[in-house]
Formats: structure tokens, C-alpha cells, sequence
């Protein structure tokens, strides 16, 4: 997308909090007299609280450090770990990138690969130039958004359509032929799982049911073998009632039991999932 076009939406939108657009930018980097060229991206304030990433140390951008002149960086965890040693104190030291001087102003956690801006080494403040804050044709932003509150993403659907119609009327040297699309962030970066998910949980069901009736006969045999005890007991003077709470008790311990041991291995196999992954 273009800027202006962005300001626009932002201007005109009833169905998005907020809008934030950044762009990728390869920099050359000399940290510790150690040249080297390392991905970035150009965000802006909003947009590592629109993903609800906070730093690991020192600050995110703010509305100040968007201004020409501010020269703040953030570093990546690989980038901090391999030129800082990982040290805390790197926060307020300077670096050279593109032959300027930035101030680290934060150190973002260790986060996933997942091909998106949160990839990157450092990340910059995103201060438009004059070309881009007048080019309607220059479409080249990208754009982060959250919807607000009850609303859906078919309806922010709607509105981008209305919004691009409008667009093209309005410019059509610059935006005929352009369209809007809003995507899920998670399905973007991950796609629908839903499917296999479902055959997965059907799979895993068809499992526990089997497993289930084959307790069921592991009890019914059991209480098959027991029935002169049950006979013994009803002689001398137990009811059906204290017999059928007996058997409710004893499958009701064998339950939380196995209930129990299934709950911690499911926890540890998910961490050492997570970790594989």
C-alpha cells in the first residue's frame, strides 16, 4: 500500500484500532569494529504492542523516535547475544548502521521464525520521506492492523472494499485496479490447521473410545470374578446402594489415577514438542 492511502484508511476506517505500516530494509551494520550486512525493518510505535511483544530489556519506539533526527535502534536477540555478549548494559550504547549513528534504545526477546518483520536483526523507526508521504503510486508498504472490539474481519472486509472502490474513483492514475485485502495474521503465518486438526482429534477420539471399552471390560471381568464377594456382602446386609457406591468409588480413583498420569506426560510431551519445534 501506499501511505496515503494508508492515512486515509486510518482517517476514514470504523472497524480498525489501529493501522501501523513498515517496510523491510537490508542495513550494513559495524558493531565492535566488525562490519556486516543483517536484515531489518522499518516499524512503527504501534507495532510490536499491536503483536503484544515487549522487550526483554530497555523500551520500544514511541511517537518521538518517529521524527527524522531520533537515530534509535532495536536489536534482535541473535544480533545482542552475538555482538553484546548478551550483556543488559548494551542498552544506550551506539552502533554504526548505514554509516549512522543509533542509540540501542531495547533488545526484543528470542522469538519464533516465521517469516514476518519479527525475523529480524534490528529494527528502526519508520519515518516516511517526502516521496513517500505524496506518491499515491508508490505501493509498497506493508500493513499491520487490529480490529476493534466485537468487530469481525468480514466486516473490516466490507469496509476495505468500500474504502478501495472509493480509492480508485478518487485516484485512479494511482489506486484504479487496486484492491484491499484483510488476512488473519495467524493464518498467514501459520495457514488453516483446521482440517488436519479435526482428523487428528477425530483419530485421537476413536483411540480413547477404544481404549475406554477395553476398561470396561477389564471392570466387567473384574466384577464378574467378584460376584461372591457381592453375594457375601448383600447377606449380611448391604444394600444395592452401598455396593454401587463401592464400585463408583473404586472407578472413580482408577479414573483421577490415570486422569492424572495422562495430564502430566501430555504436559511434558507439549514442552518437549514446543522445544523440537
Amino acid at each position: 500500500m501506499s501511505l496515503p492511502d494508508i492515512n486515509d484508511i486510518r482517517a476514514t476506517s470504523s472497524t480498525l484500532a489501529a493501522v501501523s505500516p513498515y517496510q523491510w530494509s537490508s542495513k550494513e551494520l559495524v558493531a565492535g569494529g566488525k562490519p556486516d550486512r543483517v536484515e531489518g525493518a522499518d516499524v512503527t510505535e504501534d507495532f510490536f504492542p499491536l503483536l503484544g511483544i515487549k522487550p526483554l530489556y530497555g523500551r520500544g519506539f514511541t511517537a518521538l523516535d518517529m521524527q527524522p533526527g531520533a537515530h534509535v535502534v532495536i536489536l534482535g536477540y541473535r544480533l545482542w547475544r552475538e555482538r553484546f555478549d548478551a550483556d543488559p548494559s548494551a542498552v544506550g550504547k551506539s552502533l554504526l548502521l548505514d554509516d549512522q549513528s543509533q542509540t540501542i534504545v531495547g533488545v526484543m526477546p528470542e522469538l519464533p521464525k516465521l517469516d514476518f518483520p519479527t525475523d529480524d536483526e534490528v529494527w528502526t523507526p519508520f519515518v516516511p520521506t517526502e516521496e513517500q508521504r505524496t506518491a499515491r503510486e508508490n505501493h509498497h508498504l506493508s500493513v499491520l492492523a487490529m480490529l476493534k472490539p466485537h468487530t469481525s474481519a468480514a466486516q473490516a472486509q466490507t469496509e476495505l472494499d468500500t474504502i478501495a472502490a472509493r480509492l480508485a474513483a478518487s485516484y485512479p492514475d494511482a489506486d484504479k485496479g487496486w484492491s484491499l485485502h484483510a488476512e488473519s495474521l495467524k493464518s498467514d503465518l501459520l495457514g488453516d490447521a483446521t482440517t488436519p486438526l479435526l482428523i487428528l482429534f477425530g483419530a485421537v477420539g476413536f483411540v480413547l473410545l477404544i481404549a475406554c471399552a477395553n476398561v470396561s471390560n477389564l471392570f466387567l471381568s473384574r466384577g464378574w470374578a467378584r460376584r461372591r464377594e457381592f453375594a457375601i456382602r448383600s447377606a449380611i446386609g448391604a444394600t444395592r446402594g452401598a455396593l454401587l457406591r463401592q464400585q463408583l468409588v473404586e472407578s472413580l480413583l482408577v479414573a483421577l489415577g490415570g486422569g492424572a498420569c495422562a495430564f502430566l506426560i501430555a504436559l511434558w510431551t507439549t514442552q518437549g514438542l514446543l522445544s523440537l519445534l
